[in-house]
């Protein structure tokens, strides 16, 4: 009996390492950068560092909603990072979207329509569920007017060109999560029946 613990709990350990579905989503983090001026809650800037940041999942990407050339995800969270004034969440859920026909990658959200919007013939074939850049491109629109944030109102003006980058956030699925747990559970096991056995 005692051989066959030796034996099962190595075996356990192994299943629980090795068990538990694998995710098809990923998190993907979206930015937009850029030099600026402005407002933010009062307090003004110029020619400051910008970064418009979107978390989202690839599973949420509808590539139907803009025609056939284009995919979008919607009703995302949104933060932006302003140098020397520190970081702010958006209030209104945001959307990000590529227009493939167009060769433009863009934020924005209903209430102020697109914020940012970047064009370049590298965006012809990208879809948002991949990674991508950083692309340098000209902004080809800009409206940041009275934008709500937790820091108060932010107005922006930008110059120059913009930066797109799209990077996979790779994090632990719950089921592979609990399949780690089982693994500790098994060796915490094993370890202890090895020293019963010593004794």
């Amino acid at each position: 009996m005692a051989r066959f613990r030796t034996f099962a709990i190595p075996i356990l350990i192994a299943l629980g390492a090795l068990g538990g579905p694998t995710a098809c989503a990923e998190p993907v983090l979206y930015t937009f950068s850029g030099v600026g001026s402005g407002e933010l809650g009062g307090a003004s800037f110029t020619d400051s560092a910008y970064t418009f940041s979107v978390l989202a999942d690839t599973d949420d990407i509808d590539e139907i909603s803009f025609g056939a050339d284009s995919s979008v995800i919607l009703d995302m969270t949104a933060t932006i990072e302003i140098a020397g004034l520190g970081l702010a969440t958006i209030t209104d859920p945001v959307f990000v979207f590529v227009n493939r026909a167009n060769t433009a990658v863009g934020v924005g959200d209903y209430n102020a329509a697109d914020y940012v919007n970047l064009t370049s013939p590298l965006l012809a074939s990208y879809f948002l569920g991949t990674p991508f850049g950083p692309l340098t491109a000209p902004i080809t629109y800009f409206n940041v007017s009275l934008l709500a944030t937790d820091a108060g109102r932010l107005n922006l003006t930008s110059s120059g060109d913009g930066v797109f980058q799209a990077s996979l956030r790779s994090v632990p699925e719950p089921a592979s999560i609990s399949a780690l747990g089982l693994g500790v559970v098994g060796v915490l096991a094993f370890a202890r029946t090895r020293r019963r056995q010593a004794a």
